[in-house]
């Protein structure tokens, strides 16, 4: 039983994130939800403590599934491998399509506008987590002698979370494709600079 409770949950969770994903916190409904994922009323408040606590685990999940998954294929320290992660966010394959949803966090950021203490621990705690990814990059980098003495990697690893945020927003804005892929070449074009030129 146990196991089809967590498949119902798994499945509920999805079903919801792709709601609050597309039309946001406000815009969803509770009878959104209901009719979205098969929960009643009386479990979505039971078990999640309402809309709000459903709308935290989706939140959850989401930035569960990114912690995993970001920047986990780069774990040489070669910053050419940086780049190129940098460039495939905007290859043919890995791009949103314009319609798309966008990045949850950004959309959280935008709907709450950081005043929301519980999505504030949520998004800075994801922040803090991306960050070290590029310090540690960066540091194997240096160590490995790939990238130049010297570099700030405190502040170099900020300016990369500034980037990839940057990025986001263009896949957003974007009215073409390549106008986004121009953005992503030049992040790739910042992070080869740091390297060292033999």
């Amino acid at each position: 039983m146990s196991r089809k409770r967590n498949t119902d949950h798994e499945t509920a969770l999805t079903a919801a994130k792709s709601l609050f994903w597309q039309h946001g916190y406000t815009g969803t409904s509770t009878r959104d939800i209901e009719e979205q994922t098969g929960l009643t009323r009386f479990t979505i408040q039971k078990t999640y403590g309402g809309k709000r606590g459903l709308f935290l685990d989706t939140l959850d999940n989401y930035l569960e599934n990114a912690e995993t998954h970001l920047l986990s294929d780069i774990e040489t320290g070669d910053l050419e491998d940086l780049a190129c992660w940098f460039e495939r966010l905007a290859s043919n394959d890995q791009i949103p399509s314009v319609d798309e949803m966008g990045c949850l966090v950004l959309n959280s950021i935008d709907e709450f506008g950081r005043e929301d203490i519980e999505v504030n621990e949520r998004i800075d705690r994801y922040f803090k987590l991306v960050e070290q990814r590029f310090i540690n990059i960066l540091s194997t980098a240096v160590t490995a002698k790939n990238a130049r003495l010297g570099l700030d990697i405190q502040s170099l690893a900020i300016v990369l979370i500034d980037l990839l945020l940057g990025v986001q927003m263009v896949f957003r804005a974007r009215t073409e494709d390549s106008f986004a892929r121009s953005h992503a070449c030049a992040a790739a074009t910042l992070v080869r600079s740091w390297k060292i030129v033999e």
